[in-house]
């Protein structure tokens, strides 16, 4: 990005960038924990999948949010400011969450910490572009896996939870130890290595080109495949026969540390393969896994499909971003910001529909939304332009 120092070949791995992973990965770790905690809220509060959905939904309009007033926000406030002030609101959010009385509440609460959540995360991608100059693009795919990491971490503490007798609310302590870690060890860093006014973006008014409209649908459509398996993971798999709340989180474990090890793999092979390559293996990798999973013949079958299901859907996104961004070409910054725009909408409507169908029709039935949308992939991955291979 223009106007970003140049760094040689390790400079930008240092105790700010690695703070700046450890945000990243926060947040992440709170998203990826709203979907197993769910199913325990819905025992707590009696409420239906309708009401359930709309708990994804509340972070993912918070997103949306977050992505139109962060520019201004860190215009106003500046960078540092906006991504301590926003981990703040994120702790806040999180702790309503924990003392909520009601459904109601909770969704309040979920709001709140997305917003301010995504506000910070925003800060800190502007930030590692800043501090990695002309490496910033492994440096983002470096936070990307520590996201992976701690997306894992959330089912696990949940398992520990459950055999605690403790429950969901074992994230939270979690977490706060996490913040205080990392803002211990890292405000300093930070403070030294990143200016206090907001990271400077160049704006163009030129139209993107229309094949980053295909590629932004395919964005979408991928997120929103992505989390009509993940989120309702949890509660799909404690319709298996004992209805075991271990088998069920299990599941979710699986999935997620199923992503870890798929984006790993991938930022070895993208470059040999290729982008389409990889994603067209990827829909025929969750094609594969998705009835496995989802005919519930046994706990093994299921979680094995699970773990498919998840190596190919954390894919969707990272690479979809890359192919929309490489088609958005000198308008990159654009290109990034309608991506986050589509990537949160379909966080807000997916797992909404799909709760809408599932009071309607079960959450089996539901859940074929899922091939519906590996077929629409296949079909945008067909019709789109290959982008170049530069950002």
């Amino acid at each position: 990005m223009d106007g970003h120092p140049r760094v040689n070949k390790t400079s930008f791995r240092n105790p700010a960038m690695f703070t700046l992973y450890a945000l990243a990965a926060l947040y992440a770790y709170l998203q990826t924990g709203i979907g197993p905690a769910v199913p325990f809220l819905r025992q707590e509060f009696h409420f239906d999948y309708t009401m359930a959905s709309l708990h994804a939904s509340a972070f993912a309009a918070g997103m949306v949010l977050a992505g139109l007033v962060a520019p201004r926000i860190m215009a106003h406030w500046g960078v540092r400011w906006s991504l301590w002030g926003g981990q703040l609101g994120l702790f806040a959010g999180f702790t309503a969450l924990v003392i909520a009385p009601n459904a109601w509440f909770t969704l309040s609460a979920i709001f709140v910490a997305a917003l301010a959540g995504t506000t910070s995360v925003i800060a800190v991608q502007a930030s590692i572009s800043l501090l990695a100059g002309e490496r910033r693009s492994q440096a983002l795919l470096e936070a990307n896996i520590a996201t992976s990491l701690t997306s894992a971490v959330a089912p696990i503490v949940l398992l520990v939870g459950t055999g605690l007798a403790t429950g969901w609310r074992t994230l939270w302590p979690v977490f706060v130890v996490g913040l205080v870690a990392v803002f211990a060890f890292g405000f300093r860093a930070l403070s030294q290595k990143l200016p206090q006014r907001s990271v400077e973006e160049e704006h163009t008014d030129e139209k993107l080109p229309k094949a980053f409209f295909v590629a932004w649908l395919f964005i979408f459509v991928g997120v929103s495949v992505e989390w009509c398996l993940g989120f309702w993971a949890t509660s799909y798999l404690k319709e298996l026969p004992g209805h075991s709340d271990s088998v069920a989180v299990t599941g979710a474990i699986v999935f997620q540390l199923s992503a870890v090890a798929s984006r790993l793999i991938s930022s070895r092979l993208t470059r040999r393969v290729g982008e389409t390559r990889m994603l067209l293996a990827a829909i025929v990798l969750a094609a594969i896994g998705f009835p496995l999973y989802w005919t519930l013949t046994s706990p093994v079958a299921s979680i094995v499909g699970l773990g498919l299901c998840g190596m190919a859907v954390a894919l969707f996104y990272p690479l979809g971003l890359s192919r929309a961004i490489g088609i958005a070409g000198a308008q990159a910054a654009k290109g990034s910001s309608y991506s986050t725009v589509g990537s949160g909408s379909a966080v807000l409507t997916a797992p909404l529909a799909l709760g809408l169908m599932a009071d309607q029709w079960g959450l089996s039935v539901a859940l074929l939304a899922v091939p519906v949308g590996l077929a629409a992939l296949l079909i945008l991955l067909l019709v789109q332009r290959k982008p170049s291979s530069k950002l």
